[in-house]
């Protein structure tokens, strides 16, 4: 509520919740495939 009443920048935003997600989604996948490397694919530009 504070950054909402000051007009402050939260501490985590959006975009770095979307950032931990693709995270979490490649070692969910990594795992699926037996701990192989997979890729983190970036965010779009118009979101990054």
């Amino acid at each position: 509520m504070e950054c909402v009443r000051e007009r402050k920048r939260p501490l985590t935003d959006g975009i770095g919740g979307l950032r931990v997600v693709k995270v979490l989604d490649a070692a969910q996948r990594s795992l699926k495939s037996g701990g192989k490397p997979v890729t983190v694919e970036p965010l779009p530009l118009e979101v990054a």
